[in-house]
């Protein structure tokens, strides 16, 4: 689904980024491969377990740096797999780079990070409804524009990251149920383990529509609408984010509403 709402992400993005082939291609691939070979466990799990990936990545992004590794160990190894093989090596070199750090900038870690530089951008250039996004790319150099294409393409992963609630409630609410029951799995883990159960991982505790509404209002719909405040074509993610956060509002209130009935007639019972 990432590479479909980074397709669908870009769209709205393209012109105003300056991207070019190099640069679309490497946002493709980096959303293809960025959960590659996932174990269904977060990275905090693979720190409190200490597994050979958080030693080998030193508890730095883990899964983030295994998606990358892994993907560039089959492309090197699998016959026939090898994208690279008929480039320059300076665009294969260039490419990778670029990948890399889409990937490593999915770690959700650095959410508030990718938030603040959002922020900045939209500040330092005095940015409004698409006004003056242009100048987030900087042309002084090679360099200045490698890093700031890269940084609006990290910022464009992220958002296709979590944009499950900008989809449409039908398509949203499946996979909003399918990421939980994973977050369950690692629940379940940790306390046959004997470990704190991880946020938004114990299943006895954790009401699917109420961690959606808090999802949505703490961390997508503040990060998309900086999102939308540099790229005002994409503007209708917020609206689908709306339908679904008033979706889930009606669940959670039908819910409560149908506990309240059940304990009155337990009480007259």
């Amino acid at each position: 689904m990432c590479i479909r709402d980074s397709y669908m992400l870009i769209n709205g993005v393209e012109e105003t980024a300056k991207l070019d082939l190099l640069d679309v291609t490497a946002l493709f691939i980096s959303a293809i491969v960025h959960d590659f070979k996932h174990p269904g466990v977060n990275n905090g799990y693979l720190q409190s377990t200490q597994t050979d990936l958080s030693l080998l990545y030193n508890d730095q992004s883990i899964l983030e740096n295994y998606h990358v590794s892994e993907a560039f160990q089959l492309i090197n190894k699998e016959k026939g797999c090898n994208i690279f093989v008929n480039l320059p090596p300076e665009v294969t070199k260039l490419l990778k780079k670029r990948i890399i750090g889409c990937v490593l900038g999915t770690d959700n870690a650095k959410h508030f990070e990718h938030m603040n530089k959002l922020q900045n951008l939209i500040t330092a250039h005095g940015i409004s409804k698409g006004k003056n996004s242009e100048k987030i790319i900087n042309t002084t150099n090679s360099l200045t524009e490698f890093e700031t294409k890269q940084q609006a393409l990290i910022a464009i992963l992220h958002a296709a990251d979590i944009s499950n609630t900008a989809r449409i409630f039908p398509v949203s609410s499946i996979w909003s149920k399918r990421v939980t029951e994973e977050f369950f799995l690692q629940g379940d883990a940790e306390l046959a383990k004997g470990l704190p159960v991880s946020s938004f991982c114990d299943r006895k505790t954790v009401n699917l529509a109420s961690s959606q509404i808090g999802f949505i209002s703490g961390i997508a719909r503040p990060y998309f609408n900086k999102i939308v405040e540099i790229y005002p074509k994409l503007s209708p993610l917020t609206e689908n984010m709306q339908n679904v956060e008033n979706e889930w509002v009606r669940i959670s209130k039908e819910e409560k509403e149908q506990k309240t009935k059940q304990v009155f007639f337990t009480s007259q019972t």
